[in-house]
This record gives structure tokens, sequence and C-alpha cells, in this order.
């Protein structure tokens, strides 16, 4: 049978700290889906560890951007279970126009 809904049952931050970027993974423990639920859905913090990659001072937005997307085909290979789907279609479409340098020197990612 084929799966016709679509159900959040986690996501992946990435976030700017001490220097470098991070990944990090949240995900439901439920072990079934059903199309209508009245219960919640817990989702709850991972632990990646190792997954980030250091901002050196002189790299450029192109290269950051790069590190971004080789890191998430990574995560997308090593850690996501083959059943679930990583949508990144939206994040892949503006993530030219992020401006990583600015960000990060104001501290604001």
């Amino acid at each position: 049978m084929i799966w016709r809904y679509n159900q959040i049952i986690g996501y992946l931050v990435i976030s700017f700290k001490n220097g470098s970027i991070w990944f990090d993974k949240y995900l439901t423990e439920d072990k079934r889906f059903r199309v209508k639920s009245y219960s919640k859905h817990i989702i709850k913090d991972c632990k990646l560890s190792g997954y980030h990659f250091y901002v050196k001072p002189n790299i450029e937005n192109k290269e950051i951007r790069a590190n971004i997307i080789e890191w998430i085909k990574s995560f997308e290979k090593e850690h996501l279970n083959k059943r679930y789907y990583l949508d990144k279609d939206n994040f892949l479409n503006i993530l030219k126009y992020i401006d990583f340098k600015t960000m990060i020197r104001n501290k604001t990612v």
C-alpha cells in the first residue's frame, strides 16, 4: 500500500555556536504513524555527536553553502532511516540567498 499522507516526524536543525555550524536531529519515538490520531507526538533531540564543521574567518559564503549541502547529504546517508524522507527542497532554494558571513559576524544564526 502506498503511503499517501505526509506527517512531520522530525526535523534537522542547523545552527551556529562556538565558531562552528552544528546539525541537530529531532525525531519522534513513535513506531507507528496513523493518519488520524488524537494523541500528541513528542519529538526529542537525538544528539548527533560530531556533526559540525568549523567556520574559518576567511571562508566565503559559497564554501559555507557547499559544506552545509555536503553535511546534509552525509546525514541522509548515515543517520536517516531508509523509510523516511528528508524534504530539503525549500531550504536548498533559499540557501543561495542567506548571507552566512554577516549572520556569523553578528552572531544571529
